[in-house]
Order: structure tokens, then sequence, then C-alpha cells
């Protein structure tokens, strides 16, 4: 199990609930709509990470479009070729 800080929030520990809440759940502490509403609260949560995350992937892909298109910019107004 790794454990991600992201903007604050241990990625570890929603799944750490949802096993505790079964673990209630099967000694009968909690009923089933409170593990489910954990489950749903930890994907939530991953989705959020994983949205965040592909947008700063694109945002880097974006960056690096645009700095290899300003270096063959300035490549090119150095050598004077096209």
């Amino acid at each position: 199990m790794w454990q991600k800080k992201w903007r604050g929030w241990n990625c570890s520990s929603p799944k750490q609930n949802v096993a505790v809440f079964q673990s209630q759940f099967a000694e009968g502490k909690l009923n089933l709509r409170e593990v489910e509403k954990a489950r749903l609260e930890e994907n939530e949560k991953w989705m959020a990470y994983l949205d965040a995350n592909f947008q700063k992937q694109q945002a880097q892909l974006e960056l690096l479009k645009t700095a290899g298109h300003w270096i063959r910019c300035g490549s090119e107004d150095v050598t004077g070729d096209w």
C-alpha cells in the first residue's frame, strides 16, 4: 500500500476506512449502507485524484509541445534554415 500525499489528503486513508468499516460490518457493528457510503467516498476521492493527475499530465504535454515549438523556431532563426 503506497502513501501518496495529494493536496493534504492521504490516499491510503479512505481505503483503510473501507477496510475498517467492512470489519465492523462483519462484526455486526455497522450496517451495509455505512460500508457502501465509505466505498462511494473512497471512489469519489480516487476519481478526483485521477482527474487532477490527468489534467496535470495534459498541461505538462502542452508545455513540452510549446517548448519544442519555440526551440524549433529559435533554431531555425539562428541557422536561417527552413
